[in-house]
């Protein structure tokens, strides 16, 4: 009798634990599978190998915020991983990460649908008081498919599991804005900082080449695509938010975050300083520049 009353206890118990896992994956984002390696020993070793290639160099000062890619690992993961190896062993206990909208067309700012975010290393769960505070801002709102396929934010999950997975995330999908509306948006922001929380603006720079529909010269492809970079890399680094507006709708530079770069450089304190930490393009990788597209790692530090 008493082990089949153990017996039916431990049914029940794996029942209800499945239940929660159910419960969880159901309102979770999935891995983005194909994005990097599959399992988990594979990702860890992937980002691990990133790691490894990295010399440590003097300590900066703390992170403040980080702009970092969000192509497939093979070919930004290395530009990323020069950012989010500076955040080992730091205290963060939230992530705001802000990327933009590839696929759905919406204005204002997106709260995922999701209760957090699963990768091969696991699961990062959401934190819903940030929403709740800044939901206050009509800006901000739910689109429920903002987050069906946006990959923007997804991608940066493994690396923050390495290095900070204690943390819980703020996703925030951007869609369109006004000018007047970015330093709403900034206040609203800085309105949930603290000195436990870390920006992560995820973009890539230029797109170039027939793909992409942005062919701005011929010559020189290689060395015109880094000076077409740096020109609004240094609007970056110099806190430079109308520069850098203007420096994009001038060239038409397509990059693809420029909208969270500006929403970050409303935020930026005087005190914080901007670095490139790593930079290179596809191109540069494959030895083809005929359609490249560039990866810029910038640290800001305090």
């Amino acid at each position: 009798m008493k082990n089949i009353i153990s017996f039916v206890l431990s049914v029940v118990i794996v029942s209800y634990a499945c239940m929660a896992l159910c419960k969880e994956a159901a309102n979770c984002k999935p891995p983005l599978y194909g994005w990097y390696e599959g399992s988990p020993e594979s990702l860890m070793n992937q980002i691990n190998s990133f790691f490894s290639k990295i010399k440590e160099g003097e300590v900066k000062g703390k992170v403040w915020a980080l702009i970092v890619p969000h192509a497939g690992y093979r070919y930004s993961g290395q530009a990323a991983a020069y950012g989010y190896k500076l955040l080992q062993n730091q205290d963060y206990q939230r992530i705001i990460i802000i990327g933009p909208s590839h696929y759905v067309g919406f204005y204002g700012i997106s709260f995922s649908k999701f209760d957090g975010y699963k990768s091969p290393l696991g699961t990062m769960e959401i934190d819903q008081t940030a929403y709740k505070s800044l939901s206050q801002n009509p800006l901000f709102t739910l689109i429920e498919e903002a987050d069906e396929q946006e990959h923007s934010i997804a991608i940066q999950v493994p690396f923050l599991q390495k290095t900070v997975r204690k943390a819980k995330i703020v996703p925030l999908i951007v869609g369109d804005l006004k000018k007047e509306d970015y330093q709403k948006v900034a206040e609203s922001i800085l309105s949930i900082m603290d000195d436990k929380t870390l920006i992560v603006v995820s973009s890539d720079f230029t797109h170039y080449g027939f793909n992409f529909g942005y062919i701005p010269f011929s010559d020189n492809i290689k060395d015109n695509i880094r000076k077409l970079d740096f020109g609004a890399i240094d609007k970056i680094i110099d806190h430079d938010f109308k520069g850098f507006l203007e420096y994009q709708e001038q060239t038409g530079a397509t990059i693809c975050g420029y909208r969270p770069v500006a929403i970050l450089l409303k935020m930026l304190p005087k005190d914080v300083k901007g670095e490139v930490l790593k930079y290179y393009t596809s191109g540069d990788l494959i030895g083809d520049y005929r359609n490249s597209v560039s990866y810029a790692c910038i640290g800001f530090f305090k």
